[in-house]
C-alpha cells in the first residue's frame, strides 16, 4: 500500500489511499482513506489529530485487512 493507490473499503466503498501509518488511538498499522462519496466517519483527522486531509465525512482510518 502506498499513498496515492486506488483502493475499495469492505466491498463498495471507492477511494484513495492518503495516508499509512501509526495511529495515537490504537497500535499497528492503519490506512487513511478519502473516499469518492460522503460515507466516511471524519475529515483526515481522528481526536484531534490530522492524519491527512480531505472533505468533511470523506474519510477513514482502516486496517489494510478491510481493503
Amino acid at each position: 500500500l502506498r499513498e496515492g493507490a486506488r483502493v475499495t473499503v469492505g466491498s463498495s466503498k471507492a477511494g484513495t489511499v492518503r495516508y499509512v501509518g501509526a495511529a495515537h488511538f490504537a497500535e499497528g498499522l492503519w490506512v487513511g482513506v478519502e473516499l469518492e462519496a460522503p460515507a466516511g466517519k471524519n475529515d483526515g483527522s481522528v481526536g484531534g489529530q490530522r492524519y491527512f486531509h480531505c472533505p468533511p465525512g470523506h474519510g477513514l482510518l482502516v486496517r489494510p485487512s478491510r481493503l
